[in-house]
């Protein structure tokens, strides 16, 4: 009777065991990709930000007059001719000074609309990509496994910043 007794109690430290580390799994892959989903919506969320911030600040200046629709020019923010974006940006999504594989683009174009009648206004789009959320588990353990996150694009046409104001008479 007492033999019986010692076996029902390892058994049931094995079987607490294995529970445990199936528990701690899944705790660990909820917390995992719970913190992807925010650097996600960080992301999207910088990502109007910045679209916003091009558009009001121009990061490129002596941009070509529309004539007809279509791209006018593209910046490629990681080689420094954007900081003012990327630091902006950053402060909403702190991954884009972190990892140096996230690309962030500016794009200006012109709008294939018949109701615009001035040459200066633009569909300005903000675009980041390449952005990796790296496990910290398997990260711990040498494995370096990542998810790579989604691209993240947002358009806004360009505001007439240019128009003297009128007097009224």
């Amino acid at each position: 009777m007492n033999m019986s007794l010692h076996r029902q109690k390892g058994t049931s430290l094995v079987e607490m065991a294995l529970v445990l580390v199936l528990f701690l799994v899944i705790i660990f892959a909820v917390i995992e990709f719970s913190i992807a989903i925010v650097r996600s919506a960080q992301l999207a969320e910088a990502t109007r930000n910045g679209v916003r911030y091009a558009v009001v600040n121009d990061p490129l200046t002596g941009l070509s007059a529309c004539t007809s629709a279509g791209v006018v020019a593209t910046i490629n923010c990681d080689s420094g001719s954007c900081p003012d974006l990327i630091e902006r940006m950053a402060g909403i999504a702190p991954i884009i000074n972190i990892q140096d594989d996230i690309n962030v683009e500016v794009e200006y174009a012109c709008p294939d609309s018949t109701y615009i009648e001035r040459n200066d206004i633009y569909l300005v789009t903000v675009t980041v990509s390449g952005a990796k959320h790296y496990l910290t588990v398997p990260g711990i353990l040498g494995w370096g496994l990542a998810i790579n996150l989604q691209s993240f694009r947002s358009t806004k046409i360009s505001e007439d910043l240019h128009t003297a104001a009128v007097s009224g008479g």
